[in-house]
């Protein structure tokens, strides 16, 4: 269908390999691309494509702009809160509204100009002489792909509330606007197709935007050819337990359970090799506003660890807990030593990390903060070579090995062959080398991994350079840290493959799946407020980022060796290759 939607000229289905006698599946896929039956003179074909420019995805979308012919009405209400004492604003939930936009036809996106926040322009609009444009769904929002233009309106009500100190100014609005929306106009398909590049042992081929006759059914599932590899070996991606409908393994998982040491943005980690001694941070700061409505939070004497689960919890002990509001009960949590928290109001709740208490700072005359001091104290890495150690299973690499054992490693093909002997043992990058930080520092300092400036930089490689995140099986061609020959697609692979990120979405090329998020293996960065960051593929088929505890889906990706042979089938839906030991 999508190949239809975006006019591409590579959808593959007629008998080509049968009819030209090409029998290994990677000979295929190439000579049915370059439309020639020689080999050589396919891969000199395809070598010779014009690089590839990462600019946007592929295929790339034309959007244009489309304005409702009947107008309508909408109702929107802001407020804001200001501190009486100091005029300062305390909160608010404001409209953002310009008098101009622009429009991107690569994204279609708006974004307002001469813009600003209703309450900052004292709620007054000049409708004789301006037009004014506000974002449908997100009124807080510049940029958005879908605009509203306000044409007329007035305040249909304006309340105003006090408390002690505090000043709170309701105001709703009533307006009569016409629907900007972006129109898809056509695609750019001219990339889609089989290219070259470098990878560790020679020159992959690797589909990019959209394609057809890609497809393999192996096993019980239908996989997706991403690319045949430097070695001849081809890699695929799982899709689904039926062509129709993409089957996601296992539901939503977490790529790790625990998210705070630089450790966790590995597939395979080292937290039963953290220094037996509990290291503390640099001392941080929490705001907590004394008129604000806020949850009393249990502080305690002393803690738990438990080093199986890495999780901290309270010691409740009697005698040991106390619960309250910061405002309420800091001098007892200091004078006591109530000096442990997982700024929790559950009682039973653990945490990754502990705070322990080191200080209060009371609210001013204009600042009317009660400031928690503390540190984080945690079992962390103490150094770059101690992070990356390939140790303890993640938690996706848990979900594979279980997906592996119970869909392939005793499974038969319809002669009897063990699916396992299939499979190819290539590598599976894992790229922790590091662009900027020190990759251990899990306090303090953020780290950015080579994927993230690759990704940034629009400039992907299928070249592993460091040997100790090759995963594999043996040791032969990688680091021998992997039980089974099975891993996860990486940033570099679904940029090549057209996924992007930004404002750009791209449900067309052959990765996407149009409903859920799936993880790469490629970590982003490591922060110490969010955790260890990774990249998946977004639900909109853009290249995103999340931490390592969110929930996305597992995607197993394998390697079939490069004797693989086609029994029937030219690669489409309606026919998918059925493959047989060479």
């Amino acid at each position: 269908t999508s190949a239809v939607d975006a006019k591409t000229d590579i959808i593959r289905t007629n008998n080509w390999c049968k009819n030209n006698g090409i029998t290994k599946l990677g000979d295929c896929l190439l000579t049915s691309e370059a439309r020639t039956a020689n080999l050589s003179q396919a891969k000199v074909k395809i070598n010779n494509k014009a690089p590839v420019v990462i600019n946007n995805a592929s295929p790339a979308t034309s959007y244009e702009e489309t304005e409702s012919a009947k107008a309508s009405m909408v109702e929107i209400t802001d407020t804001s809160s200001y501190y009486k004492n100091t005029g300062s604003l305390y909160s608010s939930s404001y409209t953002y509204m310009g008098t101009g936009y622009t429009f991107n036809k690569d994204t279609g996106y708006f974004s307002i100009t001469g813009g600003s926040y209703t309450y900052a322009r004292e709620n007054t609009f000049d409708f004789e002489n301006n037009t004014y444009y506000i974002c449908a769904n997100s009124y807080g929002s510049s940029s958005c792909k879908k605009l509203y233009k306000i044409v007329s309106g007035n305040r249909l009500s304006s309340e105003s509330t006090n408390s002690e100190n505090i000043t709170s100014i309701k105001n709703k609005y009533s307006f009569l606007k016409y629907d900007l929306d972006p129109k898809v106009v056509g695609y750019i398909s001219d990339d889609s197709g089989i290219h070259a590049a470098e990878d560790n042992q020679g020159t992959s081929y690797y589909y990019r935007g959209v394609v057809s006759g890609n497809i393999v059914k192996f096993g019980n599932a239908y996989w997706k050819v991403i690319r045949i590899n430097g070695d001849g070996t081809i890699r695929m991606i799982h899709y689904g337990s039926t062509i129709d409908q993409v089957t996601y393994y296992g539901g939503s998982k977490v790529f790790n359970t625990l998210a705070y040491d630089p450790t966790y943005v590995g597939i395979k980690n080292n937290k039963s090799g953290f220094n037996t001694e509990i290291q503390e941070s640099t001392e941080k700061s929490t705001g907590y506003n004394s008129l604000a409505s806020y949850s009393k939070v249990y502080y305690s004497k002393n803690y738990n660890y438990n080093q199986e689960t890495g999780l901290f919890s309270l010691d409740q002990t009697e005698g040991n807990i106390i619960n309250g509001a910061w405002a309420d009960i800091h001098d007892q949590v200091l004078n006591e030593r109530y000096l442990y928290t997982c700024d929790s109001s559950n009682i039973s709740s653990t945490c990754q990390r502990i705070q322990k208490i080191t200080g209060y700072t009371a609210p001013t005359e204009t600042n009317l903060i009660h400031s928690k001091k503390y540190v984080y104290m945690n079992y962390v890495s103490t150094s770059y070579e101690n992070a990356i150690k390939n140790i303890d299973e993640s938690n996706a690499l848990k979900e594979l090995n279980t997906w592996y054992e119970g869909n392939i490693k005793d499974q038969q093909d319809s002669n009897g062959n063990l699916l396992s002997t299939y499979l190819a043992d290539n590598i599976f990058c894992n790229d922790r080398e590091l662009h900027t930080g020190d990759g251990f520092d899990a306090f303090n300092k953020t780290t950015y991994y080579k994927s993230y400036s690759r990704v940034n930089t629009k400039s992907p490689s299928l070249i592993c350079t460091l040997d100790n995140d090759k995963f594999t099986v043996s040791k032969s061609n990688g680091n021998g840290a992997l039980s089974n020959p099975i891993g996860l697609i990486t940033s570099d692979e679904a940029l090549l493959a057209g996924t992007y990120i930004g404002n750009y979405t791209n449900k067309l090329f052959y990765l996407s799946y149009g409903t859920r998020s799936f993880y790469t293996m490629s970590p982003q960065n490591y922060s110490y407020s969010n955790g260890a960051g990774i990249y998946i593929i977004a639900s909109d088929g853009s290249l995103s980022n999340t931490y390592v505890h969110n929930s996305s889906m597992i995607r197993p990706v394998i390697n079939l060796k490069a004797n693989t042979k086609i029994v029937s089938g030219n690669g489409t839906p309606d026919s998918p290759f059925e493959i047989t030991l060479g």
